[in-house]
């Protein structure tokens, strides 16, 4: 058995997993081949502690020199890094760069000791590896980029570029999102790479509903509030204006809620990620910020207005139905906003299958059986009418069966608690 196999094994048993995601059992079994490695799996499936345990087991904490490096491109990725990072190796010293930390302290602590791992933001490896010269990367064997696909903009890439070019080191890339089409590019900027896509190999309990605002935004989502009843419920909102706008109105109905951004300071989000993760809050009001690799354990994600670039669509829903636990992902859908039909036509077309849900006397209701739905704006429906051999209608004119679908309901009230992990799903504690 090699040094990876006993590691990795011996780290399963001391956190008491019993199975392995797809992408942790093709990395750990690819990871001592020769050349880079890229991994491709949906969000929620286990992808940092696919590179983090075998990585860990190819350091040696005895030594005074850093080995390997772990970029991801936010501050609270860091922090959550870290934190799996201690839930493997307890107490060795490693080094986390982030925005707004103690520089003194941290230069004081470099001059003294070279951590074996630094987990940071390309920025700050940056300015402590080539601007204060505080990092010696001379030994540096493997620099792993988490959410790769966000540092493949021309500004990341200029970033990153001195980096890349001073290590000799073999380099791991991860993301939900990353396209086959862009291999060609990774070989030649990064290197000759294997590629693990697992993509296909996902079994998602994640149910996507379409919910019409008949009547404003707004007013369609704080009804939504009054019939939901989830152990935690996260609600993106596109525009930093709206977000607080949302919050505020939510707030005055005496939600248990949080409005969470990139304006709060870094130590303010470091805390308030901790409450959430212990579900303090039952509504917590986001940005993008939290869509990207943030491990929250939602049972419901509520999209109030969709992402300009629709990949982020993919991340906010994966905080919801991670490592095979049930959620729901509600996209509260305008009749009357056309840019916003073209968009959801376009997740239709890439696989999204989208069910139809009403608020009722009742409550939420949930049509169970999935149907091919297709939005068309208003002129196109005004085209499509005028020939007769055409039966593609809107969204909200879709053709019915003489048997209805079946709704299911999910009805709370003010008095009622919300639901617990227990309540809502089963939750599958023996999977990393």
């Amino acid at each position: 058995m090699s040094q990876l196999q006993n590691y990795v094994q011996k780290k399963i048993a001391q956190l008491k997993f019993r199975t392995l995601t797809p992408i942790q059992k093709e990395v750990f079994q690819q990871f001592e081949k020769s050349g880079n490695l890229v991994g491709i799996a949906p969000t929620g499936t286990g992808k940092t502690f696919a590179y983090l345990l075998p990585l860990l087991s190819q350091i040696d904490f005895q030594k005074n020199f850093c080995q390997a490096i772990i970029l991801v491109p936010t501050n609270d990725l860091v922090f959550q890094v870290w934190e799996m990072f201690k839930q493997i190796e307890k107490n060795h010293f490693i080094k986390i760069l982030y925005g707004g930390m103690d520089k003194q302290k941290t230069l004081d602590q470099f001059t003294k000791k070279q951590p074996s791992l630094i987990i940071a933001t390309p920025d700050k490896i940056l300015e402590y590896a080539f601007k204060l010269k505080k990092i010696n990367l001379k030994y540096v064997s493997y620099l792993v980029l988490d959410e790769a696909d966000m540092m493949f903009d021309q500004a990341f890439l200029t970033m990153l570029e001195p980096l890349i070019n001073h290590l000799n080191a073999k380099i791991l890339l991860f993301s939900a999102t990353l396209k086959l089409e862009m291999k060609p590019f990774i070989n030649r900027y990064f290197g000759k790479a294997n590629f693990i896509d697992v993509l296909n190999q996902n079994d998602s309990k994640c149910n996507f509903f379409l919910l019409e605002t008949k009547i404003s935004r707004l007013q369609t989502l704080i009804k939504l509030t009054k019939v939901l009843n989830p152990y935690l419920a996260l609600i993106f909102v596109s525009n930093k204006k709206e977000q607080e706008l949302v919050f505020q109105t939510l707030n005055s109905e005496k939600l248990n809620m949080l409005n969470y951004n990139s304006s709060l300071s870094v130590q303010q989000r470091k805390k308030q990620l901790k409450l959430i993760h212990k579900l303090k809050y039952q509504y917590v009001i986001v940005s993008d910020i939290a869509s990207r690799g943030i491990d929250f354990d939602a049972s419901c994600v509520i999209h109030y207005n969709l992402p300009t670039q629709m990949e982020f669509f993919y991340h906010r829903s994966g905080r919801t139905a991670r490592m095979g636990k049930k959620g729901e992902v509600i996209v509260l859908s305008d009749p009357k906003d056309n840019k916003e039909k073209e968009k959801i036509n376009k997740l239709i077309q890439a696989g999204v299958n989208f069910q139809k849900a009403f608020l009722a006397k009742e409550g939420f209701e949930r049509e169970t059986q999935k149907t091919n739905l297709k939005i068309t704006s208003k002129s196109q429906t005004q085209q499509l009418n005028h020939k007769k051999s055409n039966k593609t209608k809107s969204f909200s004119e879709t053709k019915t069966t003489k048997k209805h679908p079946k709704k299911s309901r999910f009805v709370s009230n003010k008095n009622s608690k919300p639901k617990t992990k227990k309540q809502f799903g089963k939750k599958q504690k023996n999977k990393l």
